[in-house]
């Protein structure tokens, strides 16, 4: 499971409240 966690992060997806090159996408609920 906690690979899962860290290809998220490497994504740049939106995970625990990180925003970055996707800060809008983490604005739209």
């Amino acid at each position: 499971m906690n690979e899962k966690k860290i290809r998220g992060r490497q994504l740049g997806l939106p995970f625990e409240g990180n925003t970055g090159t996707y800060n809008a996408i983490t604005d739209v609920p």
